[in-house]
């Protein structure tokens, strides 16, 4: 991933909302806050994206648009459910990668660690 465009996000602060010009860069979660999240845009064709955990002990969470899901193996996906890494179980490098798949919502490719769906 080092060849990627990589950019540091802070959710301490507020939630960080991505656009086409996050496109293919790794999304590198510095601080991470129990009620924060990354949120995707709403389903484009040629979109990816990848978050990733920067610092072992913090909680990241993926939430797609309202009428989108994240599905993946054993993973059918639930419209606007967050995808959550738990600080419990997260390590510093764990990461998600995400790509449009249909008008349903995002497919998860490639993942490292304990990622759950919001219940």
């Amino acid at each position: 991933m080092r060849d990627l465009a990589w950019e540091d996000v802070t959710l301490a602060g507020g939630s960080k909302t991505l656009d086409a010009n996050d496109i293919g860069k790794v999304m590198n979660v510095t601080v991470g806050h129990k009620t924060n999240v990354v949120t995707l845009p709403a389903v484009a064709a040629a979109t990816e994206f990848i978050v990733r955990c920067a610092t072992t002990g913090q909680r990241v969470a993926v939430s797609p648009n309202a009428s989108d899901k994240i599905m993946g193996a054993d993973l059918d996906g639930t419209d606007d459910k967050d995808y959550i890494l738990a600080a419990e179980t997260s390590r510093a490098g764990d990461y998600i990668r995400l790509v449009y798949y249909s008008a349903d919502g995002w497919r998860i490719m490639q993942r490292r660690g304990i990622w759950v769906s919001e219940e």
